[in-house]
């Protein structure tokens, strides 16, 4: 029998995903994502990981869904997508348990009063195997959604402490050399659920109002028709550039232009990377032989 690409719990997990950025939402991996995540992260004093899924290459196996491209094989870290409101949340789809690796900014952001919306969805999918390239959405998605916070703080210390006690319904495991944070739903508390019951998915934000913005509001690095965003994001003619750029071009752009004509130090390999991705826009950077980069006058 042929390898399975994605299961059916990925596939209710990806639809659910389609669905909230066709409601106008975002996807994980993506600058809008990105841009909440630093948001929600700021608030409350830490730093979160962000993961680029647009710059991503699957190079054995291209995934459609309703016409668009499915990067499934590398997880989001902690956040799967944010409503249109830009609430953060965490999909989980028919028994998947496993949250983030990275446990120690999860444990982070929820000391410090973060949290995260658990959705646990079921629904009707078909098994993605080798050879297929279109990917039918599930039908038939149920939810039920909870409090991270609310989870952890019902399991008490012992949530982060290594275990695979059937006894705990929030501990850490080792899954080779990477740790998990991992949720066994069956056993979470009824009140750790916002949902009394299972419901049909759906996308709008009824908990209430977010209380961080995105750091996509305001750009950290301005000169004549481009702007970059803390989260990554680069904008030409207030237009998001086509394919967007790594973290460390996007670092460098951003010191280029707060250089105020400055000469930049910067890999030459990022930089021409870079500037490729702002098309005629990239005359706005001027090379500084044996000094690195600056902004034009």
């Amino acid at each position: 029998m042929s390898k399975v690409l994605a299961s059916k719990r990925r596939v209710v997990e990806a639809t659910a995903v389609h669905q909230i950025v066709e409601a106008g939402g975002y996807a994980g991996g993506t600058s809008g994502c990105a841009g909440f995540i630093r948001g929600a992260a700021r608030q409350v004093g830490v730093t979160l990981p962000v993961t680029d899924e647009v710059c991503a290459e699957r190079r054995t196996h291209n995934l459609t869904m309703c016409g668009e491209s499915l990067n499934l094989g590398r997880g989001q870290q902690i956040f799967d997508a944010a409503l249109p409101s830009g609430r953060l949340v965490s999909i989980k789809g028919g028994d998947s348990r496993d949250v983030t690796v990275a446990v120690e900014a999860l444990r982070a952001f929820i000391e410090a009063g973060g949290d995260v919306t658990m959705y646990h969805l079921t629904g009707e999918a078909q098994t993605i195997r080798e050879g297929q390239t279109i990917v039918e959405p599930a039908t038939n998605l149920m939810m039920r959604r909870a409090s991270l916070a609310a989870i952890i703080e019902a399991q008490g210390s012992a949530a982060w402490d290594f275990s695979d006690s059937s006894e705990q319904f929030a501990f850490v495991r080792m899954d080779g050399k990477y740790p998990r944070f991992r949720i066994h739903w069956s056993s979470v508390p009824a009140d750790c659920f916002i949902d009394a019951n299972v419901i049909p998915f759906h996308t709008d934000d009824d908990m209430g109002g977010v209380t961080y913005e995105s750091m996509n509001d305001k750009a950290i690095a301005e000169c004549a028709n481009v702007a970059v965003f803390e989260s990554g994001k680069v904008t030409v003619d207030g237009v998001e550039i086509a394919k967007p750029m790594r973290s460390a071009e996007s670092k460098l752009l951003a010191a280029i232009i707060n250089g105020k004509g400055e000469a930049v130090k910067g890999c030459r390999q990022t930089a021409t990377t870079m500037k490729k991705k702002l098309g005629h826009a990239s005359e706005c950077v001027q090379t500084v032989r044996g000094k690195g980069y600056r902004v034009a006058a």
